[in-house]
């Protein structure tokens, strides 16, 4: 070991014991953290094995089970069959469908208003403009969000229905609220489309529920774009529709014994996989996750600031909601999960992820138990914890912020 390393890891030692005392009275007892090097050395610590509510950082698991199941390149298939008799001369002169149109949802979580853009101006330019039959869907199709499970209807049927709408509404331009009015016209601009000709798909004969075997014939499939992508919409926003995720990966109970399978600590208990609910995690058990998705990302060939948002760099919950990480050196020095429950376990705020230090990266969890309705002030002795942690190491290194941002239809196709 070089001198270099050697002088490293005594500081660090000093570090950790100086700064864990010093905390015990600059910080409330609320608050636990966990943080070490790369190479595993711990440099601070404070409960780093006791059970707390990690909220939105639990998407950080999910991420790193989808990745290893399904990959970064996968997509979902969301398929549109027609139900009918087919003329001779389809698609007919008049240029509308006697029968149904059936969707068969591929679990697509991210299928919005500007894919069923796509889908309504690819009909149209077939020649297809109404539908004398139904728009029917199935369980797996979903398009807009729902929350997570704090806002997804528990009745099957219910929630198939509202899908249905939802979908029949965003096919006909007649239907639109303002809302995809002003989506359709960022789509247009975007995608040197006239605005004031919008895609109609007029469906007269209702919309509902499908649960038959007898599909039809394939119009057209759409994929999605790749999983990596979505992934990244997911965690910047923190959108608990990353739940949707479910479907191909299986429950939250499936997740919990998968990361149970390598035990380091208390084990990992999950209500959801969005972070809503009841869920339990250690600060030593979450820094183990962040620290394994990173290394699963670096096998991939994948930057962790592509899948986490990244301090200052926007869109993103960690650029928005910790403003003092976003200028200077700080800026894209900290890539990492923002976690907020307001009521369940009486709040919490939490923060996770890789700091690059001049002194080299630490990954690091801080969290603020019971902070109820003074998560801003949570989040602020969190900021100062970390600021103070990275400056102790020699100060941050900034990085640069991901190129773009991908939107829902950007990457996606139609077959």
């Amino acid at each position: 070991m070089s001198r270099t390393n050697i002088a490293f890891l005594v500081f660090a030692c000093l570090l950790a014991a100086a700064g864990d005392a010093r905390a015990e009275t600059a910080y409330s007892r609320s608050m636990v953290w966990f943080a070490e090097t790369l190479d595993g050395k711990v440099i601070a610590e404070r409960k780093a094995d006791a059970p707390f509510n990690p909220a939105s950082v639990v998407k950080v698991a999910t991420t790193l089970r989808a990745l290893d199941l399904l990959g970064p390149d996968h997509r979902f298939d969301t398929v549109l069959r027609y139900r009918g008799d087919i003329e001779p001369d389809w698609p007919p002169e008049s240029g509308e469908l006697p029968g149904d149109i059936i969707v068969l949802g591929g679990a697509d979580p991210d299928f919005q208003l500007e894919n069923a853009f796509m889908v309504a101006l690819r009909l149209n330019a077939t020649g297809i403009r109404s539908i004398r039959g139904r728009l029917l869907v199935d369980d797996r199709f979903w398009i807009g969000w729902e929350k997570g499970s704090a806002g997804r209807l528990p009745d099957q049927e219910k929630r198939s229905r509202l899908m249905a709408s939802r979908l029949r509404s965003a096919l006909d331009s007649h239907r639109w609220d303002r809302r995809t009015q002003k989506a359709w016209k960022k789509y247009a601009a975007g995608n040197d489309l006239d605005a004031g000709k919008p895609p109609r798909l007029l469906v007269s004969g209702g919309y509902g529920r499908f649960e038959s075997d007898q599909a039809g014939t394939v119009l057209m499939t759409h994929r999605s774009k790749p999983l990596v992508d979505l992934l990244r919409r997911f965690n910047a926003f923190s959108n608990n529709d990353i739940e949707r995720l479910d479907e191909s990966i299986g429950s939250p109970e499936v997740l919990a014994a998968w990361l149970n399978g390598n035990p380091d600590g208390a084990p990992v208990v999950l209500e959801t996989s969005s972070g809503l609910g009841v869920n339990r995690m250690s600060p030593r058990r979450v820094v183990k996750l962040v620290r394994d998705l990173m290394f699963h990302c670096n096998n991939l060939g994948i930057d962790l600031a592509t899948i986490l948002p990244a301090s200052g760099c926007r869109p993103g919950t960690l650029a928005s909601l910790y403003p003092r990480l976003r200028d200077g050196d700080f800026r894209g020095s900290i890539t990492g999960k923002t976690g907020t429950l307001i009521h369940t376990d009486g709040g919490v705020s939490v923060l996770a992820g890789v700091a690059d230090t001049r002194q080299g990266k630490v990954i690091f969890c801080v969290a603020y138990n019971r902070a109820g309705r003074n998560r801003y002030w949570a989040r602020k002795q969190a900021e100062s914890w970390l600021l103070e942690l990275i400056e102790s190491l020699g100060g941050p290194i900034s990085r640069p912020c991901p190129d773009g941002f991908p939107g829902p239809q950007d990457g996606a196709k139609l077959l």
